[in-house]
């Protein structure tokens, strides 16, 4: 059975807004760098360790990067009509989960949420490291 182009286009149209909205919520308090913005995590890292919070708005802004121009890495056309600009989006992409992913092993020991906060982002920090090394060893485009 043939789909037609919003059957094929769903995943990454929910993948793409899905993306956006968490930028979206997790920068919202840290883009405007106003203390009233921020949330317990956020106090408590100022007033611990300047490493941990530069660690958290490294994690924080590169992160939001990288969720930001992954999806178009997924877009065959795109790869295909604009080459050139799809491997630089791609090196900003990897470079942000670099960033990204080792911030979150400065921020993750202690967290606010607990023990299960701590295994999840480093979890998470270890499989963003693990998809990017892999996707650098094996561009497609």
């Amino acid at each position: 059975m043939k789909k037609n182009l919003f059957q094929k286009n769903l995943p990454w149209g929910i993948m793409a807004f899905l993306a956006v909205g968490v930028t979206i919520v997790a920068l919202a308090p840290y883009i405007t760098f106003n203390s009233e913005n921020f949330n317990n995590a956020t106090t408590r890292y100022a007033t611990e360790s300047t490493l941990r919070y530069v660690g958290l708005f490294v994690h924080a802004f590169a992160g939001g990067i990288a969720l930001l121009l992954g999806p178009f890495q997924f877009l065959d056309g795109f790869r295909k009509r604009r080459p050139v600009v799809h491997r630089w989006m791609g090196r900003i992409y990897l470079v942000s989960i670099l960033i990204g992913g080792l911030s979150a092993f400065i921020i993750a020991p202690g967290m606010i949420s607990g023990l299960v906060g701590e295994v999840g982002l480093l979890s998470l920090a270890v499989l963003w490291l693990w998809t990017g090394w892999n996707a650098w060893q094996h561009p497609q485009g």
